[in-house]
C-alpha cells in the first residue's frame, strides 16, 4: 500500500473511532474531517466511501441502529 492510501487509512479508522466516542454528537461531519487532518470534506467523503464501501451518513445510520 502506497503511504498515501496508508495515511488515509489511518485518518478513516480516527475517523470511525471518533465517531463511536460519540464526536458527532456535539461537532459536525465537517468538523470531523478537519479533525482527522483532511483540507476539504470532499476528501473525507470519498476516502471514507472508498474504505468502508458505504458514505458517513451510512455508516452512522448502520451503528445507530437506524
Amino acid at each position: 500500500m502506497p503511504f498515501v492510501e496508508y495515511k488515509k487509512y489511518c485518518r478513516i479508522e480516527d475517523a470511525i473511532t471518533l465517531i463511536k466516542s460519540n464526536y458527532l454528537k456535539k461537532n459536525s461531519l465537517e468538523s470531523l474531517s478537519s479533525e482527522i487532518g483532511f483540507i476539504s470534506y470532499n476528501t473525507f467523503y470519498s476516502s471514507f466511501k472508498k474504505h468502508n464501501k458505504v458514505s458517513p451518513k451510512e455508516y452512522i445510520d448502520s451503528i445507530s441502529g437506524t
